[in-house]
């Protein structure tokens, strides 16, 4: 595969990690709507939230991947990406006012879709990358791969940092945290323009094997710590840098 399409893939991966990182980065304005609606704990409730998105990672993981290896890599990246853009346009367009009290419900089932939609993204992604890749370029990719997902992250946190030194804190609080939000248009256009041109990969089977619960046990518990060191870390940035001590 040229190294023009892999490219051309990661940036799909960037914007995913980034529809994902915004949810962190407002969430400080997240937790105000939230009072204005009568929560007395509303920042609890936004992190409490960023927790239970994470039920549904299992389930996408393997609805996705059964998607990936029916229909294809390309399909299941183009899929994941319309699912993430598709549920950061309805975060920017959430009608508050209208929602009441249920918009804590209605966030955690956007946040879920977003969380359901990432766990099929990466092992497709991983996959479709090193489909038939030289064993001189697995570092360089993984690399790809990992550098595209913080590019995402620290992306979302520059468009929040740069709307909050332009506008005052009103309009940050009644559109401004919309704005990073909107950009999912361009997660839409650009990842589907993007791996809309990516060449398919063949099926190499549609024989259905059985799943070695041994072995995905093992794999289990080497993912939880390192889940675990990952947001913790990123929890610990957002305490450093001020965001954690107002409300994030």
């Amino acid at each position: 595969m040229k190294w023009k399409f892999r490219f051309g893939t990661v940036i799909g991966n960037a914007l995913e990690y980034y529809d994902i990182a915004v949810f962190a980065a407002i969430s400080m304005y997240l937790s105000a709507e939230l009072e204005r609606q009568g929560y007395l704990q509303a920042t609890e409730m936004i992190w409490g939230i960023f927790a239970l998105r994470f039920i549904t990672r299992p389930i996408g993981g393997y609805i996705i991947g059964r998607y990936a290896d029916r229909v294809g890599k390309k399909s299941a990246l183009i899929l994941t990406s319309s699912i993430t853009g598709t549920a950061t346009l309805c975060m920017a367009f959430l009608p508050i006012s209208l929602l009441g009290i249920y918009t804590p419900l209605a966030i955690l089932i956007l946040q879920m879709v977003l969380s359901f939609s990432y766990a099929g993204e990466y092992p497709a992604l991983a996959t479709y990358l090193l489909h038939d890749a030289k064993s001189n370029e697995y570092s360089r990719i993984s690399a790809l791969m990992t550098g595209s997902g913080l590019s995402g992250v620290v992306i979302s946190l520059a468009v929040v940092l740069l709307l909050e030194s332009t506008l005052d804190l009103q309009t940050m609080q009644t559109i401004g945290w919309r704005i990073p939000l909107l950009l999912g248009v361009v997660n839409i256009a650009i990842s589907f323009w993007f791996r809309s041109r990516l060449p398919d990969i063949p099926i190499t089977s549609k024989v259905y094997r059985k799943v070695n619960w041994y072995i995905s046990f093992h794999i289990f518990l080497i993912a939880v710590p390192d889940s675990v060191t990952f947001y913790t870390q990123n929890l610990i940035c957002f305490n450093q840098t001020g965001h954690f001590n107002n409300g994030i």
